[in-house]
């Protein structure tokens, strides 16, 4: 649920911008999960799993065409916020924030 309402607040960003917080919830998030379990750990975030989000989400927005300079700020601020153990799912936020980083950025 959290997920899809993310991605309905990054569409509501000018494209291309939406499609970078799609592929980044889409791709890092999951790719941090996997790394993350892979170390031993189940129930908790840890830094193999945010390096892995952080390079997945630079590597994916670079792929999708956004400069250097946008695809590692917005990797950078989704990696932060996927990691952050604030009171918001961060499956709501990451996406509207990747994009409108990148939106503001371009």
């Amino acid at each position: 649920m959290w997920l899809a309402v993310g991605y309905a607040i990054a569409s509501m960003f000018p494209p291309p911008a939406p499609v970078a917080g799609i592929l980044v919830g889409a791709l890092a998030d999951p790719a941090a999960a996997w790394i993350g379990e892979a170390s031993g750990k189940t129930n908790a975030k840890t830094w193999r799993g945010s390096m892995g989000h952080l390079l997945v989400a630079a590597a994916v927005l670079l792929v999708a065409g956004f400069s250097w300079t946008s695809s590692i700020i917005a990797a950078a601020l989704g990696t932060t916020l996927e990691r952050w153990p604030g009171p918001l799912n961060d499956n709501l936020i990451v996406p509207p924030v990747v994009a409108a980083s990148v939106s503001l950025l371009a």
